[in-house]
């Protein structure tokens, strides 16, 4: 016998959505005009910023993790963003395990653990997003001791290493998961300076840029570096990112030049300001400037005017980081105005408002599913509606209308349509037991004309249909309970109930939380969610 386990209560409109509704599936219903969807060279913006929950509208960096979330560092607080609400992190002197190293966030990476490193004013904190308990290093409070107040550098390269170093130190350090502490980077030949930036670019090659120009670069093998040697690059670089696997980089007079694989550079660009930020968007690039404002490029640098009234009103903001993430979206961080997010506008529903044929879809929606290339459509009243090639010039439709209800009063009631792995479609309507659509014979059975029926209590009202891993099927009815039923055919060919069983509400842990139940899921492990109006969740 299956025991079910304790019921989960929610409130009915709570379970309620658990079942994709009459109304919700109108709304899916639309994801099939998906043949009529043409994209839109629109963008829509939107601020984020103290007002709205954002630490400090100040921002000086942003970044996407593994997850999805979205980090943004400020001058006062780290801030995490699942796209509706932010958390913070601020520093706490009475408990460091659960707090940042300091307020002023300068650089985020992540590590292949997905840990959350930080690059502060102070130091280098790391963030374990299981346990929620943070790690801090290079942090030094004795009063005596000075803020290093160009804050520190952080990069991670291919393998995962996470690298930090205090900005304007002489060495390069790395972070040691044997020991839980940073050491510092054996690079042969390494001509010492005040280092300013450290880039991991896309073929683990390390860059450092140091005071007065000089740029060293290290390929790394084996868990060493080796000096790449005769560059001959300008001796008057200022600046240098990694973006869309090229390497820029910028000179005391604004040219910008790029580097490809071999370590090739070529001037593409002078630029009219300092550049403070570049990343690759839609084809083109964003640039951001050190003064104030950001414009667009085209991949050979040329202006573009693609994203130009959302960027018209960030021309006197000064612009201080960029980033693109998931879906498209373009991400600014600015001095004082939050982050400012652009994306692209998509259709992505297109309404369905008449048949090939001329006919309106005037009922209500309660089921549909794709099969052999065909639209079914559920409605309230009228049936099976399907729709052959649809969104082509040849596209037809018919209509189905076979189920009656047992008791006269709700005709064409069609709530449930699977195919099922037998080659039968399964049909859950207020006629009696389950009908069928053999896709090999194309032809229908009633629930009197499978073999076997008259062995079992007659039952109706089937809302909810399930396929099971084993091909066998679960329905969830409006009065009945759940049934398990397993069919087979015959040597015609015909179907013949092999196995049936239902599962009433007992009342305890042997039954379902109600006799009304109106969606059900297979879950992990072998269980069964069973979703009940008025009775909660079953497993």
């Amino acid at each position: 016998m299956i025991k079910f386990s304790k019921r989960i209560r929610f409130s009915y409109k709570d379970i309620f959505n658990l079942k994709i509704s009459y109304g919700t599936l109108l709304i899916f219903f639309l994801l099939f005009a998906k043949y009529h969807v043409y994209a839109q060279n629109k963008y829509y913006s939107q601020q984020l910023d103290n007002s709205i929950g954002l630490s400090n509208s100040c921002l000086n960096v942003i970044y996407q993790d593994s997850d999805n979330l979205m980090w943004f560092g400020t001058w006062d607080g780290l801030n995490m963003y699942d796209g509706t609400s932010f958390h913070v992190f601020n520093y706490s002197q009475s408990n460091t395990t659960k707090s940042i190293g300091s307020n002023i966030i300068y650089q985020i990476k992540e590590d292949n653990k997905k840990n959350i490193w930080i690059a502060t004013i102070e130091g280098i904190s790391r963030y374990d997003k299981y346990t929620g308990n943070f790690k801090h290093y290079f942090y030094s409070r004795n009063v005596n001791n000075k803020v290093v107040d160009k804050g520190f550098l952080l990069e991670r390269d291919l393998d995962g290493v996470i690298y930090g170093t205090p900005k304007s130190d002489l060495f390069v350090n790395y972070y040691d998961e044997k020991t839980g502490n940073f050491k510092r980077c054996d690079l042969p030949e390494f001509k010492r300076g005040k280092i300013l930036k450290i880039i991991i670019d896309y073929t683990n090659r390390l860059w450092i840029v140091t005071q007065g120009g000089g740029v060293q670069v290290y390929q790394k093998q084996k868990g060493k570096f080796i000096k790449i040697k005769n560059l001959n690059l300008p001796s008057n670089i200022v600046d240098i990112f990694n973006e869309n696997q090229n390497i820029f980089f910028t000179t005391s007079n604004k040219q910008l030049f790029r580097v490809n694989n071999q370590l090739n550079f070529k001037q593409v660009a002078v630029l009219p300001y300092a550049l403070k930020a570049i990343i690759p968007y839609k084809n083109n690039y964003i640039l951001a400037w050190y003064s104030n404002g950001l414009n667009e490029f085209t991949s050979d640098f040329k202006p573009s005017n693609n994203l130009t009234n959302e960027l018209q009103s960030l021309q006197n903001v000064r612009i201080t980081s960029l980033a693109v993430g998931s879906q498209n979206v373009l991400w600014i961080g600015t001095d004082g105005s939050g982050v400012v997010k652009i994306a692209e506008k998509q259709k992505y529903f297109g309404l369905v408002k008449q048949l090939p044929n001329g006919g309106k879809i005037n009922s209500p929606i309660r089921a549909f599913n794709e099969i052999d290339n065909q639209l079914w459509i559920g409605t309230k009243g009228n049936g099976i509606v399907t729709i052959s090639n649809l969104g082509k010039p040849n596209a037809s439709s018919a209509n189905i209308k076979i189920f009656y209800s047992v008791s006269d009063l709700l005709d064409n009631c069609v709530y449930a349509i699977q195919k099922g792995k037998d080659n039968f479609v399964y049909v859950g309507s207020d006629a009696s037991g389950i009908t069928l659509y053999d896709l090999t014979k194309k032809k229908w059975y009633t629930w009197d004309k499978l073999i076997g029926n008259n062995k079992y209590t007659p039952f109706n009202s089937v809302h909810s249909i399930l396929i099971d891993r084993d091909s066998s099927v679960w329905l969830g009815l409006e009065t009945y309970g759940l049934i398990h039923l397993k069919l087979q055919r015959n040597k015609t060919g015909l179907p013949v109930i092999e196995y049936l069983r239902k599962y009433p509400y007992t009342g305890n842990k042997f039954g379902p939380g109600n006799n009304v139940i109106y969606t059900l899921e297979n879950g992990n492990n072998d269980q069964l969610y069973v979703g009940c109006r008025y009775g909660g969740l079953s497993i």
